[in-house]
């Protein structure tokens, strides 16, 4: 019972002794703990002064066991030693850490001083320090050494802050300058025997303070990564709108607007109760164009076909009897995006029919299968072999327009079948893609 109550009150007293640097270090590790995922920089190091730290608490009490028990005085010896050097490696620690630099010799080089020169005291001289029987500490000509030891990596700081600045990164030279001064003021405190044991705490603070610069900076880092991220997004989309816009336009031919408006002016002589119907499909076909350019919207079936009948009619006044169309329409109710069947039927008109003097039949039809309603444009004229390679670059960009509008509303796709003997544009619509306008 008396041997637990000695530990009880050793560990009561060690803790309260130490309490506010264990208990910065552990708000440190819980805030590690919870940023583990950030993969912030210098983490690793921090680490490592954490347990250092750690290892100069267990010092103290490390030597109030040795002591109360009165234990080899050569203990105490290798106590000092290891806490003089573990000073100056947290030190150097510490300053690779705030600099993000590379170890160089010039950097470890006041701590192989430090060491060269604290270790004599084991050889029994008193240049550092010494203890005598009564295991009371006194110190040697040399005792300030380890004190400049630690002012030379301050001196380090002072000068890195300098260039923080210098390079316009105000926050992380001011942080440096902070900690700088803090551990200063500790040395000189400890030197002067003005209070004991300063440099654990402010060690700890320290490292803490610049833990949470790190993670402010990372977060910053990683907000701003997003935000460019959301900026290229933008720009994509917005050049991809302009490519398909772009696209869209190439789809509406100049020229067929120019004829078709010199067919209805011819159709004034000619045949003028005709005017009325055909400016009444010119004026659907270039609204169902225009309209598609910024409306994603679904439509029905039957909308696409007046569509495609009003280009038909326009085409017709130039072709006459040379074009010819057959339907085939087995389902006619479901819903696709404006434009995929009237650019095919285009590209079956100019490219299948146009090239021919006897002209052509272009069939479209519609069936319904298990999973799909299948859309087939088809025509008799052109085939793969008989095509120029303008030809296929005009299908091409009707061809595009499908696709893209298909890929938008992820609803469908489209294949081309080429023969010799004709062309047939084939598109699949999901059943499950079916939905009205409204949705």
């Amino acid at each position: 019972m008396d041997t637990a109550s000695a530990i009880g009150g050793f560990l009561l007293e060690f803790f309260a002794g130490n309490y506010f640097t264990l208990i910065i270090l552990a708000g440190l590790i819980t805030v590690m703990f919870s940023n583990k995922s950030e993969n912030i920089r210098g983490t690793k190091l921090i680490y490592y002064i954490i347990g250092l730290l750690l290892i100069l608490v267990s010092l103290l009490g490390f030597e109030d066991w040795v002591c109360r028990e009165r234990r080899d005085i050569r203990l105490l010896y290798f106590k000092t030693l290891l806490e003089y050097w573990l000073y100056a490696i947290i030190m150097l620690l510490e300053y690779l850490l705030m600099t993000s630099s590379k170890a160089r010799p010039f950097h470890i080089f006041p701590l192989a001083i430090d060491v060269a020169v604290t270790f004599t005291a084991i050889l029994g001289n008193k240049l550092v320090f010494w203890y005598d029987r009564a295991y009371n500490i006194h110190t040697g000509p040399l005792e300030a050494v380890p004190y400049i030891t630690a002012g030379l990596y301050i001196l380090l700081l002072v000068y890195s802050s300098k260039q923080f600045y210098s390079r316009g990164d105000h926050p992380r030279g001011s942080i440096i300058l902070y900690i700088s001064a803090a551990v200063l003021i500790a040395c000189l405190f400890e030197m002067l025997d003005i209070r004991e044991n300063m440099m654990d705490e402010v060690s700890a603070i320290a490292t803490l303070v610049f833990y949470l610069y790190l993670s402010s900076v990372h977060h910053r880092e990683v907000s701003q990564r997003l935000k460019d991220q959301e900026i290229m997004i933008e720009k994509s989309r917005a050049a991809l709108m302009q490519s398909q816009l772009r696209l869209m336009q190439a789809q509406i031919q100049p020229h067929f607007i120019f004829n078709s408006l010199m067919a209805i002016q011819a159709q004034c002589l000619t045949d003028p109760d005709a005017v009325y119907n055909s400016i009444g499909d010119f004026a659907g076909y270039l609204r169902a164009n225009l309209d598609a350019m910024t409306d994603t919207r679904l439509i029905s079936f039957e909308q696409e076909l007046d569509n495609i009948e009003s280009y038909l009619n326009l085409e017709k006044i130039n072709y006459g009897d040379r074009l010819r169309v057959e339907y085939d329409l087995e389902e006619t109710d479901f819903m696709l995006p404006a434009l995929t069947v009237q650019p095919l039927v285009e590209n079956a008109v100019r490219h299948g029919i146009g090239p021919h003097e006897k002209g052509g039949l272009i069939t479209i039809s519609t069936r319904e299968e298990e999973d799909r309603i299948v859309i087939i444009v088809r025509d008799d004229g052109s085939g793969v072999s008989s095509m120029t390679q303008q030809q296929h670059k005009r299908r091409g960009i009707g061809l595009e327009n499908v696709r893209n509008r298909l890929a938008m509303t992820n609803i469908g796709s489209v294949e081309i079948l080429q023969t010799d003997e004709g062309t047939s544009a084939v598109i699949s619509i999901k059943k499950s893609s079916e939905r009205s306008e409204e949705q």
